[in-house]
């Protein structure tokens, strides 16, 4: 446990890494043209100091239907070779390559990011940093995606945090919209 008062943190850092992985040959198969996957840790600055704790990771997932659709490709299809987990979440909120989203009705792009996992140390969840960090990441990371889509128990998101979520086809995922 950390000496610092957690109730005296004034800033959330998140700093995001993407693997690119370029094969020596040319190869077939949709890797990870059409999800991009991001992760990182979160840390957190405190009142009192400068010094920055490591507080958890998290992991986002961009799925790039606009370019998928222009490919001529259904992004569900694509998400299902690449994983369950992928097409779980593709599923969810497209239909027919398109987002399909009941809240949503004319969606401006195809492009969905997805929290796949947001994991704060146990003395640290709780206390609605999850939330902030969902929202800043959908102002910042999700500007031009339709919806930014998550499972509130994977990430750690409840009732009372009031993002707004929305359901989705799936009833254990749910989207944020409007951010």
């Amino acid at each position: 446990m950390p000496t610092e008062d957690l109730s005296n943190w004034t800033e959330l850092l998140i700093s995001l890494h993407s693997l690119l992985v370029i094969p020596r040959e040319e190869v077939d198969e949709y890797e990870n043209q059409y999800v991009r996957k991001l992760s990182g840790p979160v840390k957190t600055r405190f009142e009192e100091s400068d010094k920055e704790v490591e507080i958890g990771e998290i992991e986002l997932w961009y799925i790039d239907g606009s370019r998928a659709a222009d490919d001529e490709l259904d992004i569900v299809d694509v998400c299902d070779s690449l994983g369950q987990a992928e097409y779980r979440y593709a599923s969810a909120v497209y239909t027919n390559g398109s987002v399909d989203i009941a809240s949503c009705e004319e969606p401006f792009s195809n492009d969905v990011l997805v929290v796949h996992g947001l994991a704060l140390q146990p003395e640290y969840r709780g206390r609605g940093m999850e939330a902030r960090i969902i929202w800043k990441i959908a102002q910042t990371i999700g500007y031009h995606c339709t919806a930014v889509v998550l499972d509130p128990q994977q990430v750690g998101v409840t009732e009372k945090d009031e993002l707004g979520l929305q359901a989705t086809k799936n009833s254990r995922l749910f989207c944020l919209t409007d951010f």
